[in-house]
């Protein structure tokens, strides 16, 4: 059996907001009828909010059209979530103006396209392996529904 040790909800909250925020890319899972599929997409996120521009011709549309269960991982983060089919690109100014600032080459080329459409990714669970000479490998897990944080140690001197 693993050790748990209760962490700050908050703190790793704000860890996890921050992580997201400086990263502009992430591989995301989609699954449909037993075909599951991986691909990196552009990112922008707000708070743990994460949103990227696809089309809807994609295999990944498709099965997030009928599966809206993802998951992703952003470096060392790896999370489940769901997906929320949003509108086009140009009917939302705000997602507009911010891809545009941090995705400006991708939103000249796909932008403007008629299939053009938003995925907003709201995550439930995520972790974050981590390493310590003096901890061993271990998680940090943020369980977003349950609004629970915790570390759970794999090989250390706290394993029973």
């Amino acid at each position: 059996m693993r050790d748990i040790e209760k962490l700050n909800f908050n703190e790793l909250e704000k860890e996890a907001i921050e992580f997201i925020t400086k990263n502009k890319f992430m591989a995301l899972s989609t699954c449909l009828e037993n075909h599951a599929t991986v691909r990196m997409v552009s990112i922008i996120s707000e708070d743990l909010d994460i949103y990227f521009m696809t089309l809807k011709t994609t295999v990944k549309f498709q099965q997030l059209k009928n599966n809206s269960s993802i998951t992703f991982c952003i470096g060392n983060m790896q999370a489940e979530g769901t997906a929320e089919i949003s509108c086009h690109p140009l009917e939302d100014t705000d997602f507009l103006e911010s891809y545009k600032r941090c995705h400006e080459n991708t939103f000249k080329i796909y932008g403007h396209l008629q299939d053009s459409i938003i995925i907003k990714i709201k995550p439930k669970f995520l972790s974050f392996w981590k390493y310590d000479d003096g901890l061993g490998a271990y998680k940090d897990c943020l369980d977003i529904v349950k609004q629970e944080a915790f570390r759970e140690f794999y090989n250390s001197k706290f394993m029973s």
